[in-house]
């Protein structure tokens, strides 16, 4: 997609709404701080959630297994943190088959992040932004490696209306896998969002290869 992998885009058609993973958190956390602050400075239009974390834990984050590792860490034992840090690298590189080529720190950081994530102020912010009339597009795949399907599919349900797309294949990567037919409904919502046109309307979820 635009944007993804260094590639360019026009600063006129630049999208800094659309959020993968657990970077749906990342939007929907903006998004409420946002519309909870009622700040004119920035105005979000909507938001694109691909391959969404959801309200609650997925089944990859493994929660009680996290926070152990979270409560080592807090030990401040160098050793212990030097440790742990080459020991989840290796579980999401030879395990999870994650790209390996960034340093531990950068695996360590995502599950100290879906360790300390506060599920339950994420269902409230969705919520609020539901009460907004926050328009949103959502898109899974699902056979998602890490994400089983109930995750995007109460998330698409419990935001506003927009456009709902469930892949068959494609993986976790979606923005990847299925990127041209991703972009062409992302494109087309983006132009009605914009033009004022009603996007009220409930869609019903769209189900592709």
């Amino acid at each position: 997609m635009p944007g993804y992998a260094g590639s360019k885009v026009t600063e006129e058609h630049y999208l800094d709404d659309t959020r993968h993973s657990f970077g749906a958190h990342t939007v929907i956390n903006m998004a409420a701080l946002n519309a909870k602050t009622n700040s004119d400075d920035v105005i979000f239009r909507g938001m694109a959630l691909l391959s969404p974390a959801g309200c609650r834990p997925h089944r990859v984050l493994r929660p009680r297994e996290s926070a152990m590792v979270v409560r080592a860490l807090r030990l401040g034992n160098p050793v212990i943190n030097g440790l742990v840090s080459h020991l989840i690298k290796m579980i999401y590189t030879r395990v999870l088959l994650f790209p390996s080529d960034l340093p531990p720190g950068h695996y360590l950081a995502g599950l100290v992040r879906a360790a300390t994530t506060d599920f339950d102020v994420l269902r409230e912010q969705v919520n609020m932004l539901k009460h907004a009339r926050l328009p949103a597009l959502l898109a899974w795949s699902r056979s998602d490696e890490f994400m089983e399907e109930e995750i995007p599919v109460e998330l698409s349900q419990l935001c506003h209306t927009g456009p709902r797309l469930a892949f068959a294949g494609g993986g976790h990567n979606i923005q990847k896998t299925r990127a041209e037919k991703i972009s062409t409904v992302l494109s087309e919502w983006v132009e009605r969002v914009l033009a004022g046109e009603n996007v009220e309307e409930e869609e019903p979820t769209r189900y592709l290869p």
